[in-house]
């Protein structure tokens, strides 16, 4: 075959396949349709959906759901068409260090089964990818689901990951530098895996099935022990890493890990939240906290201060407000470069609801442009402690919220 003839054909497979994306697509987000309204929502003929509704039914992608009405003039009424959800499934894990988390889902994200396990990162590297894999097969098999009708996996994991080659360069929850963690699950589990950030995991988690299904550019910002962030532009999530948990929000402020004083993950996050109020415990200043905790000021933890805060202390009510505030002051900082539409506050700290985003807005509303605030600019995640393993079932199902047929032609292959 000559290279015009060899470039002519793998045009036309690029065409076919985003026909087929579209198609797909479409009966996902508006099915049960006919033929005929198939054709009118994506300009395409009649015999081009026709063909690739019928390969997709073939492969079992696609099935017909019932007849529908006839139309106003009257004839044959029409049978409708839905993607089948069951068709392929995916399994979302997220790596944390105190658990591990896994989920399987079907093609529209809903779950299916999940499971959890101790991390125990302490016990190395081999422990833990042996432990991972068994957790993965225990959940997919108690779903119900064959591991032949897996598409994928997709992982989140903190620290500093190479998306493209699965590979943690560097975690420091774990230890790792140059961890090749998808190829290691991916020898084990030959199906395919793809690793990421767990806060670019969770944005796009949020792109999926919460708040930023249809919102083209948004800050997604993971408040857990640190404070992690995921920008959108224009429907696409940026791969490179994003660290507003370094804006500098006070001169003269704590030290950071990071080696500066004054970052907002300093101030705002889940472990200065904890260190503070485990401060003001050693000096009395909240006798709740030490009820709380028994005595052991160790073992106060950000959901205690939360609680003592809920019950009316006033010394763990200020340390959350303070966190909130100057966390708001560092969004209003890059909303001020970037103006999402959309700002998603998520991670453990968030769980606090208003108590904790309350403050949030006030610090955004007192630093950001005046043109661009709104009230309902920032909001809190929808998903909990759901957000790893549902932005990892999202990282195998596509790019922003549109289903990757790929996918399907690549499952054929293996198969």
């Amino acid at each position: 075959m000559s290279v015009t003839k060899r470039q002519q054909a793998a045009d036309l497979t690029m065409v076919k396949r985003a026909n087929t994306s579209l198609i797909a697509n479409t009966l996902r987000t508006q099915g049960p349709l006919s033929k005929a309204q198939l054709s009118r929502i994506t300009n395409l003929t009649k015999s081009t959906v026709s063909s690739i509704v019928n390969e997709l039914i073939a492969q079992g992608i696609v099935r017909e759901a019932g007849i529908g009405s006839a139309g106003s003039t009257g004839g044959r009424r029409p049978v409708m068409l839905e993607l089948n959800e069951h068709a392929f499934y995916v399994v979302g894990l997220d790596i944390g260090t105190t658990a591990i988390h896994a989920i399987v889902t079907n093609l529209t994200g809903v779950v299916l089964n999940e499971k959890r396990i101790l991390s125990l990162p302490r016990d190395g590297l081999h422990s833990l990818i042996h432990r991972t894999v068994q957790l993965i097969q225990a959940t997919v098999q108690e779903s119900g689901v064959e591991m032949q009708a897996i598409l994928g996996v997709g992982v989140a994991a903190a620290g500093l990951v190479d998306h493209q080659q699965g590979l943690i360069r560097f975690s420091p929850n774990f230890g790792w530098r140059n961890v090749p963690l998808g190829s290691l699950l991916q020898e084990v589990l030959n199906v395919p895996v793809w690793v990421d950030n767990c806060t670019r995991v969770m944005a796009r988690g949020e792109m999926w099935f919460g708040s930023g299904k249809d919102v083209s550019n948004l800050l997604y910002v993971n408040v857990g022990y640190g404070i992690g962030s995921a920008l959108v532009i224009d429907g696409e999530l940026l791969g490179r890493d994003s660290e507003m948990g370094h804006v500098t929000v006070q001169d003269d402020g704590p030290l950071c890990g990071c080696g500066k004083h004054g970052c907002v993950e300093a101030i705002s996050s889940g472990s200065a939240i904890e260190a503070r109020a485990r401060e003001a415990a050693v000096q009395q200043h909240s006798t709740l906290l030490l009820e709380l905790c028994q005595g052991d000021v160790t073992a106060i933890s950000g959901e205690m201060v939360a609680s003592a805060a809920e019950a009316g202390d006033l010394v763990s009510q200020k340390i959350i407000s303070e966190a909130g505030e100057y966390l708001g002051r560092a969004i209003a900082a890059v909303v001020n470069a970037y103006n999402p539409e959309l700002v998603i506050v998520g991670g453990g700290v968030s769980q606090a609801g208003k108590l904790f985003l309350e403050p949030v807005r006030r610090g955004f509303q007192k630093h950001v442009m005046p043109d661009f605030y709104a009230e309902n600019k920032i909001v809190g995640s929808r998903l909990g402690t759901r957000g790893g393993v549902l932005g990892g079932a999202g990282l195998v199902l596509g790019k922003g919220s549109e289903l990757d047929v790929d996918l399907f032609f690549e499952q054929d292959e293996r198969a």
